[in-house]
């Protein structure tokens, strides 16, 4: 099946996109990606290892794009992602399987930024796990402190 443009979008009209304002939103992963289209795994440019994650936000249904790098010099930042997605590490090594992702929701802090381009987009700055997700720690109650009166009843009384 054929069909004609009237138009293309002018440079101008490009890029734009509707973003978020600067907050806290709850994300869902909705994909998951280790490679590009052309099949070759995400690398930086030192050569760390990157998995592209679509997100969508839960009211507005805008997608944002986050990288989690698998950058050993940055590994927390791997450990609090996957805390986040309720996948927290429970030892040292782990295996990491980002088709596991897809579904599970956090809540992170969203920004904005400028591409190279110079074209505004959301980023997910941190990502915590949703309120009520993680066990509350519970502070032990203090002990009552004593009286002189509670000291009288210690003492045997001879009657």
């Amino acid at each position: 099946m054929k069909f004609t443009f009237n138009e293309r979008p002018s440079k101008g009209d490009q890029g734009k996109f509707e973003l978020l304002e600067p907050g806290f939103y709850t994300l869902t992963i909705l994909e998951t990606y280790t490679e590009n289209q052309e099949g070759k795994p995400y690398k930086t440019k030192a050569g760390i290892d990157y998995i592209r994650v679509v997100c969508v936000e839960k009211e507005s249904g805008l997608r944002i794009f986050h990288q989690v790098y698998l950058d050993a010099g940055q590994s927390v930042k791997v450990w609090y992602f996957l805390k986040a997605i309720g996948l927290e590490p429970t030892s040292h090594e782990v295996d990491i399987n980002p088709a596991e992702w897809i579904g599970r929701m956090f809540r992170g802090k969203v920004g904005k930024r400028t591409d190279n381009e110079g074209v505004e987009r959301n980023t997910i700055l941190t990502c915590n796990p949703l309120p009520g997700e993680q066990p509350e720690e519970k502070n032990p109650e203090p002990e009552p402190k004593k009286t002189w009166a509670d000291e009288d009843e210690d003492e045997d009384v001879p009657f």
